[in-house]
């Protein structure tokens, strides 16, 4: 089955191979390798593909997520997952992971990767932030760069409490920007946040990112 969908993928997309190492690990991605294909023709800023390519946040939040001890009992959701670079490395760690995103297209690459970096077991699953409908509860979900609009917010709120399990915990990997810094100032009222900016330097810059575990009050 796996190798029926990969030569389906390879026919329908046109793709590049991205390795990463985390923590000591190696895998390879396979990201979109133009945006071209992606762009509704008559409006290329339409539903434009955010999701097709490897974000320093989602590289951030890996590593963060391959650091958590694996526990069998606990599940862990991954929202806007994009290409799927955090979901794929926490199955490889051990997680039993859920990996969601709303594009049809990026969900053909996140299966492309899970099988790529032999992670099958791990669960996919179409998720509309605004409306949700997805089995059972989680112990942490995971996002990076989802802050982008402000519009999204009550429904990322929502999402958080319909999915998130007493106890549980969120982590989030946002560039800091003014979305991403408006929402941590509104999810205080509701969480308990501990933020820390790291620093990701690129070649001719320092990417500042807010990656931040929120807990329910």
């Amino acid at each position: 089955m796996a190798l029926d969908f990969l030569k389906d993928f390879f026919g329908r997309y046109e793709t590049r191979k991205v390795p990463l190492t985390i923590e000591e690990r190696k895998f390879h991605f396979h990201v979109p390798e133009r945006l071209d294909p992606l762009l509704d023709p008559d409006d290329p800023l339409k539903d434009f593909p955010l999701w097709a390519r490897i974000w320093e946040a989602s590289i951030l939040l890996a590593h963060t997520v391959a650091t958590i001890p694996p526990d069998s009992g606990q599940r862990l959701l991954e929202i806007g997952a994009g290409l799927g670079v955090v979901g794929v490395v926490a199955a490889r760690f051990g997680h039993h992971v859920t990996i969601t995103e709303y594009d049809e297209r990026a969900l053909d690459f996140i299966k492309a990767n899970l099988v790529e970096n032999h992670c099958d077991h791990a669960e996919i699953f179409r998720l509309d932030w605004h409306h949700p409908e997805l089995p059972g509860t989680f112990d942490i979900v995971v996002g990076s760069e989802i802050l982008y609009r402000e519009q999204d917010f009550p429904a990322i709120y929502s999402l958080l409490k319909k999915y998130l399990r007493p106890g549980g915990k969120v982590i989030l990997a946002e560039g800091l920007r003014k979305t991403s810094v408006e929402f941590f100032a509104q999810a205080g009222k509701f969480y308990q946040i501990e933020a820390r900016k790291k620093v990701i330097t690129l070649k001719d810059e320092k990417l500042p990112i807010i990656l931040a575990t929120m807990k329910p009050k």
